[in-house]
């Protein structure tokens, strides 16, 4: 597993500010860091992401702590009332605070943490869609970036071609997010490191794709109530982009791969920074639906000569995909037409 890049940023903005132990305050420790946030790396990943987008403060007063975690070379306390006494502490940006040194830590952050991968939602196509898939789209931009913060933090994901409609939508998600109103953007970034995420491309995307190139262009496209099977490719003559298209398939087939943004951005992240191949990546983001859609595809692929199959083998299946047994009269419901033995 790969070092996360923003608790070492993080780790590091500290250190060079001469702080190397962070007292966590009650209400700081209450909001954000719950039980199962992980290891130190995890609780500065947390606490970055809340320091840019001013969640917090780190203020400089003498406060008692009591070590909880460390990460490269910081060792972040809980606050107590009385055990060892440390000069600076994160506290929730309502806690009073005379000395807050929050600005310069967030400036240093900024300079040192690589602003790649950069995830692109281009939203050149917006007109074509419904009121109710207009709905969806902005449900999946705000869920796109809460997974981003998982991984990295708002600066790592970028909005182009944005129309006003979108504006008190997502201001009320985030101030960091890149946002364009225009195709800008792509004049600022390294065109061959870039590939636009397309389902219907010639190519498959591949895990070396992911590590090798720095830009993942997305498609802010949903096509819940009307089928636009070419939209993402429009996208390269919309903006006059000559980049590389890449589908994302599992084997030879996109079916039941899950098209939604925020998973599409979980894929390349986890193949990305956790090493996962392109195959798991995909599977720990298909839903049931995706599932159940993938597994039936299988069957009448491998099976529609002869339309006999066992449920042992559909079993086999299903635990390939992690679908558990629960949903076996679903697929066999979709097979109707098969003999099942």
């Amino acid at each position: 597993m790969s070092i996360d890049i923003v608790a070492k940023s993080f780790s590091n903005s500290l250190k060079i500010l001469g702080i190397d132990h962070i007292v966590l305050s009650r209400k700081v420790i209450k909001k954000y860091i719950t039980k199962n946030v992980g290891g130190g790396d995890r609780v500065l990943h947390v606490l970055a992401n809340a320091i840019l987008l001013n969640k917090v403060r780190v203020c400089r007063k003498s406060v008692y702590g009591n070590p909880m975690w460390s990460f490269n070379g910081v060792t972040i306390l809980y606050e107590v009332k009385n055990f060892r006494e440390f000069e600076y502490c994160v506290i929730d940006r309502d806690e009073e605070c005379f000395n807050d040194v929050t600005e310069t830590i967030a400036r240093y952050l900024k300079l040192i943490m690589p602003m790649k991968p950069l995830i692109i939602v281009d939203l050149s196509l917006f007109e074509l869609h419904h009121d109710m898939e207009l709905k969806v789209l902005v449900k999946q931009l705000v869920l796109a970036i809460n997974t981003i913060r998982l991984w990295l933090t708002d600066l790592h994901i970028a909005i182009v071609n944005m129309p006003l409609y979108f504006n008190p939508l997502l201001n009320k998600i985030s101030t960091l997010a890149r946002i364009c109103y225009d195709d800008s953007l792509y004049k600022t970034i390294e065109l061959e490191r870039a590939v636009l995420l397309d389902p219907y491309a010639d190519e498959a995307l591949t895990s070396q794709d992911i590590l090798s190139n720095d830009y993942f262009i997305i498609g802010g496209i949903v096509d819940r109530k009307f089928s636009r099977p070419y939209a993402t490719s429009m996208l390269l003559a919309l903006n006059n982009l000559d980049i590389k298209s890449k589908s994302i398939r599992l084997g030879s087939s996109a079916i039941g791969v899950p098209n939604e943004l925020n998973k599409i951005v979980d894929i390349v992240m986890r193949v990305r920074f956790l090493g996962e191949s392109l195959e798991s990546a995909i599977i720990s983001n298909m839903s049931v639906d995706d599932k159940i859609s993938r597994i039936v595809y299988e069957v009448r692929k491998r099976y529609s000569k002869d339309r006999v199959i066992s449920k042992d083998i559909i079993s086999k299946l299903m635990k390939s995909y992690s679908l558990e047994e629960r949903y076996m009269n679903r697929i066999l419901l979709r097979l109707k037409d098969f003999n099942i033995i």
